[in-house]
């Protein structure tokens, strides 16, 4: 499996990668960072290049949501995988797609 990416163009953060325990604690540094310095309100999460996630991800992506609220931005996620969506459900998370349920 190969470590995860995060690369932030205009209001999109593109994730790439296998996103666990060994990636998630830098992906959350790289996107707060993105989330507090960009000025736009809306921010889209593309999704569409993750090739393995596991709970690390909804983690990931409740302290992106949270940090995002905090500052009065929101986040839209694109081409979440189903695996992850379908985690999201078991665990009671499925608002953070809202747009895929």
């Amino acid at each position: 499996m190969s470590g995860a990416q995060l690369q932030c163009v205009d209001k999109t953060l593109h994730l790439s990668g296998v996103i666990d325990h060994t990636s998630v604690v830098e992906l959350l540094q790289q996107g707060q960072q993105f989330i507090t310095s960009t000025q736009q309100s809306a921010l889209n999460l593309d999704w569409s290049e993750v090739s393995y996630a596991n709970s690390a991800a909804l983690a990931l992506l409740l302290q992106w949501t949270r940090q995002a609220q905090a500052v009065n931005k929101s986040l839209v996620s694109l081409s979440a995988p189903k695996f992850l969506v379908q985690l999201a459900r078991l665990s009671q998370l499925e608002f953070l797609f809202a747009s895929h349920i």
